[in-house]
């Protein structure tokens, strides 16, 4: 088999590589020349018991689990190409145990279980429910383990950091009238394991929920959105030793990291309230509005909801049967597992995310199905009262009634329903008064 040159790497990393990517990867070269003895590396040295072995001088040097793993990840990323499609067989014989960025096959939490944990219905299972928020706020607070936790709750030192970690605060407490450090403090780490251990079989996850899962899962996350080994490692509390490895400053900030940690929160639970859209089988948006407002369904916060007046449907079935409301994308998952086959809540293609509507596009709607200001405001109390676009002298095109096709000029703008006064030059000091809204404009304003 070739020998390489770990030097031929670094510089191979200098024109492919971020610079923050870079420090990440000579960091764990570094390792690899000292375990090694030279940096020249032989590919018949690579079986199982090496890549086990620098492991293990891995963990003899300092450096924590998490960035253990990473570090042999790199390894493998970079020994991929140096083995070539001819050494494919050696390749994955000596990195058998090292899991990769695109290996479906692994004994830790995938994103998919995440997603499968976060939106089951958990109704009737209080202590599990508990214990799933207390896990998602371990996770999205980037792996943090349990113990320490439980010694912030203790100390009253729990400070939220992003928007995500209050917001699960907050719904504990609504949920089950209870403060979110007091059951933390109280609960022993064998009771919390012996939860998770059940939450994973209720939940169908196709790997054992423990502890640890918190860390995998954040890691799984960070990876499939697209973060730098520099971001991930910033947050696992091991840019410090990155740093120190490397022999080049991590350039890390308090900032970057936060933003970090809310662009994974951001994957793992929506918290933003959008609009979404279902259509109702087996019960009637009627029915559905009724058990939100009694609270009866396992929503976290207050949903609103909106069906098409009869008088606009015009005796069509499917859009009798909508309904559209207005919750977190947790939520609309939570509702649409709760609600089995009784309704379809309309999904993004080739995705179990439901799919959101513009709140434009919302208020369009609703200004065609003529709902008065007042309504109007209820639904959307910060919209801007008046398009800024639709501008006294601009041309508008009437789309509707008598004068279909006629292009006229504004003259005036009530900004309340939308309203435009038009004057047509071809049919000389008429004027007209049309409603429409400006999102159905194309290359006039259309009325």
């Amino acid at each position: 088999m070739p020998v390489i040159s770990l030097d031929d790497i670094r510089c191979r990393l200098v024109g492919a590589k971020s610079p923050g990517t870079i420090r990440y990867y000579s960091a764990m070269l570094n390792h690899l020349e000292t375990y090694n003895g030279s940096e020249q590396l032989d590919l018949a040295k690579i079986t199982p018991q090496f890549v086990s072995g620098f492991g293990d001088h891995l963990f003899t040097s300092g450096l924590s689990l998490s960035t253990i793993n990473l570090f042999k990840m790199a390894f493998r990323a970079v020994m991929k190409e140096a083995f070539g499609p001819e050494l494919k067989t050696q390749f994955k014989a000596a990195f058998k145990n090292v899991g990769s960025r695109n290996n479906a096959t692994t004994n830790c939490i995938t994103c998919r279980d995440i997603r499968k944990l976060t939106g089951h219905s958990l109704n009737g299972f209080p202590v599990l429910d508990k214990t799933r928020s207390l896990f998602i706020y371990c996770l999205i607070s980037g792996g943090i383990d349990f113990t320490t936790l439980q010694s912030m709750c203790g100390t009253n030192s729990l400070h939220p950091e992003i928007p995500h970690q209050e917001f699960i605060i907050s719904e504990f407490q609504t949920r089950h009238n209870r403060p979110f450090s007091a059951f933390v403090a109280k609960l022993t780490a064998e009771n919390y394991r012996h939860n998770l251990m059940q939450l994973g079989h209720t939940c169908g996850l196709s790997q054992p929920l423990h502890p640890g899962s918190a860390l995998d899962g954040w890691i799984a996350v960070a990876r499939e959105i697209g973060l730098s080994p520099e971001e991930i490692a910033s947050v696992v509390h091991d840019a410090a030793e990155i740093a120190a490895h490397s022999g080049v400053h991590a350039d890390i900030t308090h900032e970057k990291r936060l933003k970090t940690l809310e662009q994974t929160a951001d994957s793992i639970i929506d918290i933003k309230t959008r609009w979404h859209v279902m259509r109702c089988h087996d019960i009637t948006p009627a029915e559905i509005t009724h058990a939100i407002n009694q609270q009866a369904l396992p929503v976290s916060s207050h949903i609103t909801t909106f069906t098409i007046p009869t008088e606009f449907t015009k005796g069509s079935k499917l859009m009798e049967s909508m309904l559209f409301f207005n919750s977190s994308a947790s939520d609309a998952i939570r509702i649409r597992t709760f609600l089995g086959s009784k309704a379809h809540i309309y999904q993004f293609a080739g995705s179990d995310i439901p799919a959101h509507i513009s709140d434009n596009e919302m208020k369009t709607l609703m200004i065609l199905c003529d709902l008065p200001d007042t309504t109007l405001s209820c639904y959307f109390p910060d919209r801007s009262p008046l398009p800024p676009d639709i501008a006294i002298g601009s041309q508008a095109r009437i789309i509707h009634g008598s004068l279909s096709g006629y292009v006229g000029v504004i003259n005036a703008v009530s900004p309340g329903r939308y309203r435009v006064s038009l004057t047509f030059p071809s049919l000389g000091t008429a004027r007209v008064l049309a409603t429409r809204p400006r999102q159905f404009r194309r290359l006039w304003h259309t009325f």
